[in-house]
């Protein structure tokens, strides 16, 4: 295929696990994608170089430890690829539009997307709760932290599908052609 259309619409995330899975059947192995920041990163951050505890993305770029993809028994996907988002994108497709965009150069058509992108676990509590509380924040390889920052499309394509025709898919391959 010389093409493909990645629909993340209203994909609210997921393991992250699984998105270092996907982008490594999409990019080559050992491609930095990004970095996850957390608070032992923040203090041997300061530790070392006595810079703000709060500056996510020097923590990032001075991180030791990046999140890249791994090697896969398939090569990855050699064609082009497009990016479709909306409102309801965040987290790990949020990540992963991010990379893709940045190393891939892939084209991002849709919406802008939810801006919500802080790793999270859940936690236990008595008589059956539990808490989902945030443990990493996530700056882009280009340096971009995704919390609170929505990724903007270089295409907005809002329309709805109908007839059997998505626009948002028909503008995708629009700029994937446009891009030979």
């Amino acid at each position: 295929a010389k093409y493909l259309v990645l629909d993340l619409r209203a994909n609210g995330g997921g393991a992250v696990n699984n998105l270092q899975h996907l982008l490594s059947l999409l990019l080559p192995n050992d491609t930095v994608i990004g970095t996850f920041v957390n608070k032992t990163s923040a203090e041997n951050f300061v530790k070392e170089t006595k810079g703000e505890p709060s500056d996510v993305k020097a923590i990032a770029k001075w991180a030791p430890n990046k999140y890249k993809t791994s090697k896969r028994s398939v090569e990855p996907f050699s064609g082009k690829i497009a990016v479709l988002v909306n409102r309801g994108s965040a987290s790990a497709s949020e990540i992963c539009t991010t990379a893709l965009r940045e190393i891939a150069k892939a084209p991002v058509i849709g919406a802008k997307t939810a801006g919500a992108v802080l790793a999270s676990v859940y936690a236990r509590l008595p008589e059956g709760w539990e808490l989902q509380h945030p443990v990493s924040d996530y700056v882009s390889v280009n340096g971009i932290r995704l919390e609170a920052n929505p990724i903007v499309p270089d295409a907005e394509e809002t329309g709805r599908p109908a007839d059997g025709k998505d626009p948002a898919v028909d503008k995708a391959i629009e700029l994937l052609k446009a891009k030979m």
